[in-house]
């Protein structure tokens, strides 16, 4: 935040990090996820400029049960970023499920917000 866009997008490019800028403004304003969150490589950061503010306009969708790439698909086809905690191994037994989510379902958040989901073995091998 407080970076003028052109370079805010080139570090973003040089990590290759996928981003999408919305406003019109020269400096970053806001991000979301917000500068320091834990999301997963392949998510999305959302930067924010001059008056531009995220709306709370998407809703995080029910993931609890699915397993991790169902998860997944689920929560970036809505805008959002996931970072997946838990058991992540699904050789084993039936495979993970998500046991726990935050924010719950049927939040409304910004679009690029990191919803948090914790996968956990239900046929005790977890």
């Amino acid at each position: 935040m407080g970076w003028s866009v052109n370079d805010a997008v080139a570090s973003l490019d040089y990590i290759s990090l996928d981003y999408e800028v919305i406003g019109d403004g020269d400096v970053v304003t806001k991000l979301v996820p917000k500068a320091g969150s834990e999301m997963s490589r392949d998510g999305k950061l959302y930067v924010y400029t001059g008056d531009a503010q995220p709306a709370s306009n998407v809703t995080v969708p029910d993931v609890m049960g699915k397993n991790a790439t169902v998860a997944n698909v689920m929560i970036t086809n809505n805008k959002l970023n996931i970072l997946i905690t838990g058991s992540t191994n699904s050789q084993n037994g039936s495979g993970p499920v998500v046991v726990s989510q935050s924010p719950a379902a049927g939040e409304k958040v910004p679009a690029g917000t990191v919803v948090t989901i914790e996968l956990r073995y239900l046929d005790g091998t977890d």
